[in-house]
């Protein structure tokens, strides 16, 4: 909420306070699961928030972190941190290198798991880039692989 503001004082006390909670739950409620929460979970939504902020550093050392946290098996959380990631790198002007990594990310997901919500956040993504770009070879791929038709 505070990062969507771009308020980011408060995001980074609120992610503090965030990680300090995770630090007072019992191991048991340390998991992935509606019930539960964990460092991995923590990792994504703290990259998220220095995404929406623009700030790639802060951004990037997280998705990493939640990258080497979440096992491989969870694609639609993984896809999204590498979505974060490219989004990062438009911000950073290499809305190539962006592009080119939102079609990978996309492509690695089989069609029955491309859920609406990673296709809303490429969509996103693709949308972001200023007109003038949107000629770049990965940027149009990006938007052809878009406007295929998805499984839902």
């Amino acid at each position: 909420m505070y990062a969507r503001a771009g308020r980011r004082d408060e995001t980074a006390d609120a992610l503090l306070r965030a990680e300090e909670a995770l630090g007072r739950l019992a191991p048991e409620d340390q998991q992935q699961s509606a019930l539960g929460y964990d460092a991995a979970q923590l990792a994504f939504h703290s990259g998220s928030a220095w995404t929406l902020l623009h700030d790639t550093g802060r951004a990037w050392e997280q998705h990493q972190r939640a990258l080497e946290l979440y096992p491989v098996e969870q694609r639609l959380d993984r896809a999204l941190v590498h979505l974060d990631r490219a989004e990062c790198l438009t911000y950073d002007g290499r809305l190539s290198d962006g592009a080119g990594l939102a079609v990978e990310t996309i492509e690695a997901v089989p069609i029955e798991h491309r859920s609406a919500l990673l296709l809303y956040r490429a969509r996103d993504l693709a949308d972001s880039v200023p007109r003038t770009d949107r000629r770049l070879p990965e940027v149009r791929v990006l938007h052809d692989l878009l406007a295929l038709p998805s499984a839902d």
